[in-house]
């Protein structure tokens, strides 16, 4: 899975380089085509292999805080284009980068930051996951002939199964096959989406984290951040990082706590 989201981020990349050399942005058209592939190729992945840790870095703080992670990922842009801007230069003037003036180098840093900010926004847009299937119920079979045999169950689906009893344990339950029965651990906030922590691994929801604790009903569990909710059972102990508190949970996770939360989980026993 990781190699085949990095050939298609390195497709991406690929992609861009092309269209930059045919259309020839910030004065670099009065190349030659073969320069400018060169050049803008150079940039380009010299850009992506410092971008990539930095845009990682910001989505993980957007998990892991609750900040939006739109506004993570823009302040992650506005630092990795620094690096950036340097190699550029670097490349464009050789050793004479450092008597480059300052006018030259702000103007280079907002190239990279338009560049990076775009390519950035094209690999979300193309990285998102596929939402989950509606949970309108399929028509009927005709009279006089057996219902079909169920297909194979998408491992991100959010509908129910709509033959058989239904399982037992939270309405939430019913949106994942891959539970299996098991207890659900914890639900983290992602963009748009509410992953699923249980015992098989995660699941990704198109839905608010809001609705989802709303399917919860019957389990012993606090929302203890913004970002987080987390089963009384899944948690194993607890972290203190500065004036910060974390639970840590059964399956290796830790969930942050929001400060106005800790009173209450030390009223019910979990502190």
């Amino acid at each position: 899975m990781q190699l085949r989201k990095l050939g298609m981020e390195l497709g991406i990349m690929a992609a861009i380089v092309v269209a930059l050399a045919l259309l020839g942005p910030f004065g670099s058209y009065a190349t030659p085509l073969a320069q400018r592939l060169a050049q803008w190729a150079l940039f380009v992945f010299g850009g992506y292999a410092l971008f990539r840790p930095v845009i990682w870095a910001g989505r993980i703080v957007a998990a892991q805080s609750g900040i939006p992670q739109w506004l993570c990922i823009a302040c992650a842009c506005v630092l990795a284009a620094m690096p950036t801007t340097l190699l550029v230069a670097w490349l464009i003037s050789g050793d004479t980068l450092g008597e480059a003036p300052l006018t030259v180098l702000l103007q280079r840093y907002l190239e990279v930051l338009i560049v990076g900010a775009v390519a950035t926004l094209v690999q979300l847009a193309l990285a998102r996951p596929e939402p989950p299937s509606t949970t309108a119920e399929p028509p009927g079979p005709p009279p006089g002939r057996s219902p079909a045999q169920p297909g194979p169950l998408d491992p991100v689906a959010a509908a129910p199964s709509l033959s058989g009893p239904a399982p037992s344990g939270p309405k939430l339950a019913e949106r994942i096959p891959a539970l299996g029965g098991g207890p659900i651990l914890a639900l983290s906030h992602e963009d748009h989406y509410v992953r699923v922590h249980h015992a098989a691994g995660s699941t990704l929801l198109l839905m608010r984290i809001s609705d989802a604790v709303s399917e919860l009903d019957g389990v012993d569990g606090l929302r203890v951040h913004r970002s987080w909710w987390v089963a009384r059972e899944a948690v194993t102990g607890t972290e203190t990082r500065g004036r910060a508190l974390w639970l840590k949970l059964s399956n290796g996770l830790e969930a942050p706590v929001a400060r106005s939360m800790v009173p209450e989980l030390k009223a019910v026993g979990w502190v």
